[in-house]
């Protein structure tokens, strides 16, 4: 049983955000697609320096 537990451990640790994933319903591709949205959207809004510079 322990095998198995690390191997699907492993299968987990592997997985990677995919656009066609994003609708599933498993925890781990819903976790990515929300990890993968939050990290979009600070890039696409900048840093504070960012707006300071352009004043």
């Amino acid at each position: 049983m322990a095998e198995n537990q690390e191997t699907k451990s492993s299968q987990i640790a592997g997985t990677t955000f995919s656009p066609e994933n994003k609708d599933k319903k498993n925890e781990t591709d819903q976790g990515l697609a929300k990890t993968h949205e939050q990290v979009v959207d600070y890039y696409e809004d900048g840093t504070i320096e960012n707006e300071n510079d352009r004043d």
